[in-house]
């Protein structure tokens, strides 16, 4: 017997107040997000009526000062009952400074948690490269803190440390939406170049409303993939993914890093929780995080611990990583060709060495291919920018790379260490 199939798309007068909801209310990052919500409600206040005070509690905090005052006027008793029980949280705060205060509170409850090693955990399919889409760190600093709010909230309720991963890689997203909205509306505001922004690695939007319903449903297609992209490549594969692929491996840069475990349970679902080193990296400040400082992403301590304990992981990544450092360091500042030629040396060599003749294979890694190098390069020198390791500016279009020693011994713009650089050579 055949499922049956729903769908619903939302009239477009109904799209464009959502939208004008979504833009103007930082409770939700998307459309879906409010869709989601708005269902839930409903079902609530039809199913289980006695919740329904604590469902309006949550959204108490995110109503706006007009909305509050327009209650009190029309149903003060209410508006009392709102703020009698929301007593001892600021509903004023962002919602970063409360994703801080979780944060704070899972470093201080994990900071003398002792990991076992989990022999029958699944492994990562271990590849010599780090994913192309892996441009950046900061998102995967970001699901690190959420995975501890849940191993936290699991200990406290179930006494154990062990999510399931399904669930997990649902609620996380809307998590990260918040997050991704925060960083996207400074950046906006601060009109903030290419090579600076923070938000690339995290989940687009492409919220927008159309008068033409296919194209809305295009619109809605989109929205649908990029954030299947953004787990699948900073959670892992979804559970029926991980059944498809016969290796037995599961991909994604938490356990490609090793920053997670993940067990099958014996229904053949999934469990996830923080590896030893994913406490480490979370115990680790963070700008953002720490002090709402946009200006970086990733601290110095954070560098250091990937590149100490991310990147070895990664066979060539870790050989192209360290020459790229070796030669920026010698010449101060190297452009695009440079730097593509050192990467260049270091694969040639490696897919020489008969040892690596598997990976080469397992992982289809391409010998020749100037697209595909171009990407690693984009990629491995995006990360290497966003952790401070060296400094990326572009002039006319161009990208450079300078060493970061040198760029601070100037401390001058980008373009006056440039023409400098210039005249020496």
């Amino acid at each position: 017997m055949n499922k049956e199939k729903f769908s619903f798309t939302p009239d477009v007068k109904d799209v464009r107040e959502i939208d004008k909801i979504v833009q103007e209310v930082d409770r939700y990052g998307s459309r879906e997000e409010f869709l989601r919500e708005s269902i839930d409600m409903m079902i609530t206040w039809w199913r289980n009526p006695m919740d329904m005070t604590r469902k309006s509690a949550e959204l108490w905090g995110d109503y706006t000062p007009e909305m509050k005052r327009q209650i009190e006027k029309m149903a003060p008793e209410f508006h009392n009952t709102m703020e009698s029980v929301t007593t001892g949280v600021d509903n004023n705060k962002s919602h970063l400074e409360r994703f801080t205060e979780q944060v704070l509170k899972s470093r201080n409850f994990l900071k003398s948690k002792k990991v076992m090693i989990c022999k029958e955990c699944i492994p990562s399919s271990n590849p010599p490269l780090m994913n192309k889409l892996h441009t950046r760190f900061f998102p995967s600093k970001v699901v690190t803190c959420l995975l501890a709010k849940a191993v936290v909230e699991s200990i406290e309720q179930n006494n154990s440390e062990w999510i399931d991963y399904e669930t997990f890689r649902k609620d996380s997203f809307e998590e990260v939406l918040e997050i991704s909205k925060i960083i996207k509306q400074y950046e906006d505001k601060n009109i903030v170049s290419r090579n600076e922004r923070i938000s690339t690695g995290f989940p687009a939007f492409h919220e927008k409303t159309f008068e033409n319903k296919e194209d809305e449903l295009k619109n809605m297609l989109r929205i649908k993939a990029s954030k299947e992209r953004f787990l699948e490549q900073f959670v892992g594969p979804t559970l029926r993914g991980f059944k498809q692929n016969s290796s037995g491996t599961i991909s994604g840069i938490l356990n490609d890093t090793g920053l997670v475990q993940i067990r099958k349970k014996d229904d053949s679902s999934l469990e996830i929780t923080l590896s030893q080193d994913g406490i480490k990296f979370l115990m680790l400040p963070n700008p953002i995080i720490d002090n709402q400082n946009f200006k970086h992403s990733i601290s110095r301590e954070e560098k250091d611990f990937i590149f100490m304990n991310v990147f070895p992981n990664f066979d060539l990544e870790k050989r192209i990583v360290s020459e790229i450092m070796k030669s920026i360091e010698k010449s101060q500042d190297m452009d695009t060709e440079q730097i593509d030629a050192v990467i260049d040396t270091v694969k040639t060599k490696w897919f020489k060495d008969k040892s690596n003749a598997s990976q080469i294979e397992k992982y289809n890694l391409k010998r020749i291919d100037e697209d595909y190098w171009k990407n690693i390069r984009i990629s491995t020198m995006g990360r290497l920018s966003e952790m401070g390791a060296v400094k990326w500016v572009i002039e006319k279009g161009a990208s450079t790379y300078l060493s970061h020693a040198f760029w601070e011994e100037l401390s001058l713009k980008p373009e006056d260490a440039m023409m400098i650089q210039k005249k020496k050579n």
